[in-house]
């Protein structure tokens, strides 16, 4: 009976260290999930201040997120690389006239109606369909010199 009770104690004591680790475990992936929905909140912030957006932004879902899990999968620990900021392009301004509400499109051009000429998307279509090589990283002018 000696060796049996050695033996339940020292599973005892494993078990109690296995719980307290798991604690721990827990207390930190709660921690590194807040710190990601802050970072969520404030990156969602930045491109709708980027789009133009921010005082008319409506979120999307208004029910509240399903629980997490407790157990957190390895990937959510390792440490990621930090999101680099949109740059602020012409494309951005485009996206902003897109998704712009109706009223304000009615009151400003879009960036379409202000160019002529074709699309690069049209441009590229054209290009591929004559078989010009290096088509899908040209420029608009390229493009349009490569066609003519």
């Amino acid at each position: 009976m000696g060796k049996k009770q050695k033996l339940i104690g020292r599973l005892e004591k494993e078990v109690e260290r296995l719980q307290q680790e798991l604690s721990r475990v827990e207390k930190e992936a709660k921690k590194r999930l807040k710190k990601a929905d802050s970072d969520v909140a404030s990156l969602r912030s930045e491109v709708l201040r980027l789009i133009g957006q921010r005082g008319s932004a409506k979120p999307a879902v208004t029910e509240k997120p399903a629980p997490r899990p407790a157990v957190v999968p390895e990937a959510v620990t390792k440490p990621s690389t930090p999101a680099k900021p949109a740059p602020k392009t012409a494309p951005a301004k485009s996206a902003a006239a897109k998704a712009a509400p109706a009223a304000k499109a009615s009151t400003h051009p879009t960036p379409r109606a202000r160019r002529s000429g074709p699309t690069v998307a049209e441009l590229r279509t054209q290009a591929k369909e004559k078989g010009v090589k290096g088509y899908s990283s040209m420029t608009k002018a390229q493009l349009l010199d490569a066609l003519n």
